[in-house]
């Protein structure tokens, strides 16, 4: 994984020593040394994973996503008590911006 991320789902295993962690400074470096078998695995976003060897490394495909291992699935939320006229302007802006938004996420192959 990329060095100051955390594979929650693997520190069971890790832990235990049943899995190694080694940690990269550089998404570049990740790919290719999973790409070269040095390593068995990659703990990294999909999204950034795959928009990444497609159009930094040219390797589309180069690596594929495993969904039977474990993984995580997280989202960003905002959230405030202080301040509700923040939560409706930012939902105003998800409206009227939609299919801005939606071409951005095609464009940049996010999943969702």
């Amino acid at each position: 994984t990329i060095r100051g991320f955390t594979p929650w789902d693997y520190l069971g295993l890790i832990k235990s020593g049943k899995i190694k962690l080694d940690e990269v400074n550089l998404l570049k470096g990740l790919l290719l040394k999973t790409k070269a078998k040095r390593v068995d695995a990659a703990y990294i976003n999909i999204d950034v994973a795959k928009y990444y060897l497609k159009n930094k490394l040219n390797m589309e495909g180069a690596l594929v996503y495993a969904p039977q291992l474990p993984h995580t699935e997280d989202y960003y939320y905002l959230s405030t008590i202080k301040h509700p006229d923040v939560i409706k302007e930012f939902n105003e802006f998800l409206k009227k911006y939609k299919n801005e938004i939606d071409a951005l996420k095609k464009k940049y192959a996010i999943m969702k």
